[in-house]
């Protein structure tokens, strides 16, 4: 693949910025058009690289971390998008354990802001149904399936009653205050 060349006020634009400003500036994904005035040259993967790595260090920077809620509609979108947006910058790897969700949340040693973005929609997308579906796993995960504690809160949750995953996340945030910042931003 031929190299493309990177405008030197782009790369300074782009080491400059604060992850927010990349977002609302739309930081293209592939290299610009070459510019015969900058010497500067990466491929797309170098390129991707870079915008991944200034990402990441502009969260650290800001301490403000973003959760997109247009990136998922159920709770195995809310874990890839929560080990994009926090996990990867803080390590490791979370694969949904709402203990481990905590334990993540406290990581940063200096005070920090969660941002969810639409959280309107994860409000929804996050509420009964898929609630309802995160307790069946946990019934059939258990051994044996008739004898695990999960049916009583199935119950309710089918009643639409009691907490919701996305009520767990909040309460784990809220838990990890004064250290951790909730900003619920609708996106209306």
């Amino acid at each position: 693949m031929k190299p493309a060349r990177i405008p030197a006020h782009f790369y300074h634009h782009l080491l400059t910025s604060s992850t927010s400003q990349l977002h609302r500036h739309s930081v293209p994904l592939a290299p610009p058009e070459p510019c015969s005035s900058c010497p500067l040259t990466l491929n797309a993967r170098q390129f991707s690289m870079l915008l991944a790595s200034i990402a990441k260090a502009s969260a650290m920077a800001d301490g403000v971390f973003e959760i997109d809620g247009d990136k998922f509609d159920d709770f195995a979108g809310f874990i890839r998008e929560f080990n994009r947006a926090f996990v990867a910058h803080v390590g490791g790897q979370w694969n949904g354990n709402l203990d481990a969700f905590h334990d993540y949340l406290s990581w940063p040693s200096d005070p920090y802001t969660l941002r969810w973005r639409k959280s309107w929609k994860s409000r929804r997308d996050l509420g009964y149904e898929a609630t309802i579906v995160w307790y069946l796993k946990k019934i059939m995960d258990s051994s044996p399936p008739s004898k695990s504690t999960w049916w009583e809160p199935l119950q309710a949750a089918r009643k639409h009653q009691g907490p919701t995953l996305f009520d767990w996340l909040l309460e784990s945030i809220a838990e990890n205050s004064p250290q951790a910042t909730l900003e619920l931003d609708d996106g209306l």
